[in-house]
């Protein structure tokens, strides 16, 4: 993190000692921890922060890309199934309307099968 060397560390502490002296040294000491303790709280939990909003950001993209995938899916579904129903009712022949009193002949008519009421 900080490339900070032993004497570059021993240059700091005489000149805190010199300027802070032996009486206040401790009490700033301690006072200077915990200002660094607090500065590197505030550091993690802002990464951490961050950290978490960048993996929401991805899990949101992702998301998006599967919603995509499934509309598509639901598109190409909807395209088989009407082909499927085009291809499994063959279409049928018109046919005329039957006149009142006439009777109702199909094509069994030549087995002899249909027999007409009398």
């Amino acid at each position: 993190m900080l490339d900070i060397g032993f004497w570059e560390l021993v240059l700091v502490a005489i000149v805190t000692l010199l300027v802070v002296g032996p009486d206040r040294l401790p009490s700033t000491l301690r006072r200077g921890m915990l200002w660094l303790r607090q500065v590197r709280g505030f550091v993690d939990s802002a990464r951490r922060d961050i950290e978490r909003e960048l993996r929401l950001a991805e899990l949101q993209e992702q998301l998006r890309e599967e919603a995509e995938q499934i509309d598509q899916l639901k598109q190409e579904l909807a395209t088989l199934e009407e082909d499927t129903r085009a291809d499994a009712a063959p279409p049928r022949k018109p046919t005329a309307p039957t006149p009142p009193g006439a009777i109702a002949r199909d094509d069994t008519e030549t087995t002899g099968d249909v027999r007409p009421d009398a």
